[in-house]
């Protein structure tokens, strides 16, 4: 009950940072996202559990409380999800102001992470009204080839994102 979750033969590997170390391992590819300078994989593994934890996770709780019963309300919940995500989006824009891609200037794992401002941008809050540094780094993402690609075969599902 877990999502995203792969498969390969008698392995299971559970959510997307989980997945992108196996395959780097297992059928490493053209773009490396995992560096292999250890000081460098270590910033792409923490921006990579930074946007997990602190964008990506209270994101989803102020989404997610748009489609909960009336009866079943979280809004000191909410109130706190919003703050975090305040909290972590003024991170993330300092970071930004500083670095072309969230673990330095090359693309990696931690830019693979940060997918939930796309959703931050068109469901909770505009970025570039606050985030200037933020929007500006939302937009070279949605420019990468695969991640234009991911948002669309997205498209369809769109609809269902509670505004």
């Amino acid at each position: 009950r877990k999502f995203p979750v792969l498969r390969d033969g008698e392995t299971l590997v559970p959510e997307s940072t989980g997945i992108i170390e196996y395959l780097a391992w297992k059928f490493p590819g053209p773009v490396k996202l995992i560096p292999d300078d250890p000081a460098a994989a270590f910033a792409v593994r923490e921006q990579d559990r930074f946007f997990d934890l602190h964008v990506h996770a209270p994101m989803q709780k102020i989404i997610g409380e748009r489609i909960r019963p009336a009866d079943k309300k979280d809004p000191f919940g909410l109130a706190e999800a919003h703050e975090a995500l305040k909290t972590a989006l003024g991170l993330v824009e300092k970071r930004m102001a500083e670095s072309t891609w969230a673990a330095g200037s090359t693309f990696s794992m931690a830019d693979c992470a940060a997918a939930p401002l796309f959703y931050v941008n068109l469901v909770v809050m505009p970025l570039a009204e606050t985030y200037r540094h933020v929007a500006a780094y939302l937009d070279r993402l949605i420019k990468r080839p695969s991640f234009a690609r991911a948002l669309e075969e997205a498209k369809p599902f769109l609809q269902y994102v509670p505004r």
